[in-house]
């Protein structure tokens, strides 16, 4: 399990961050979807990344307000925000989404499986449309924790989906700068952005950890939330 450190939020509250060293990765799926391929190895330094989604209580302290819609109590993770109400989180922490890349690598590790904690799919080890555990919807982040991935990150299958900080583009990987070291699809004001993970009403394959989802930085769903990274 990575080393961990504890941030103080503006508000009062605390939020836990692992450690993940850097490294060279093969990041995507070669039997994945189209956006998925071709496999290609990216070199990351060593990040922080959120322990758990940010939840409505963490929102709450920084952003002073969480509507009813994104309230499921103060342990689940804030859903329904959009990328850039994400963005505007980040710059109250100064913290960050983190890349596809970094979120990739913390949720597969270095034997690049296809679920945070292995290649058989296991539905007690994630809040999803096939085992909700007595949930309507979300779990309180950290409760399903034999599902973390091999650095000890929880939440990276299910529960909801997670914003990345890259643009979206179906055929990025092709491209020389998606082996760029840290790599980052920068895209324009108006760009898709990425989402991963999967979400409390999603089946097995959407939760898989190469699968790449995509939505306006605008866009607000109830399946739908983030964590936060720092560079190390």
């Amino acid at each position: 399990m990575g080393e961990r450190a504890v941030v103080a939020l503006p508000g009062g509250t605390m939020l836990d961050l692992i450690w993940v060293p850097g490294t060279t990765f093969p990041m995507g799926d070669a039997q994945g979807g189209d956006d998925e391929r071709p496999m290609h190895d990216v070199p990351l330094d060593g990040f922080w990344i959120g322990a758990t989604e940010v939840t409505v209580g963490q929102w709450r302290a920084v952003m002073g307000e969480c509507s009813s819609r994104n309230d499921e109590g103060d342990t689940h993770p804030v859903m329904d925000v959009s990328w850039e109400d994400c963005q505007a989180f980040c710059a109250r922490t100064g913290l960050a989404l983190p890349t596809e890349a970094q979120w990739e690598y913390a949720a597969r590790g270095p034997l690049g499986h296809a679920f945070p904690w292995g290649n058989t799919w296991e539905a007690a080890l994630c809040q999803s449309w096939r085992d909700r555990h007595g949930h309507e919807r979300t779990a309180p982040v950290g409760s399903l924790p034999d599902g973390r991935s091999w650095c000890g990150v929880l939440d990276m299958a299910g529960n909801v989906f997670e914003w990345c900080l890259d643009a979206y583009d179906a055929g990025f990987y092709a491209s020389p700068a998606a082996r760029a070291p840290n790599a980052e699809c920068a895209g324009g004001p108006d760009s898709q952005r990425v989402l991963r993970g999967g979400c409390w009403g999603s089946f097995p394959d959407n939760c898989r950890a190469t699968v790449r989802c995509r939505a306006k930085p605008t866009f607000r769903n109830a399946g739908i939330g983030f964590r936060v990274c720092r560079r190390g």
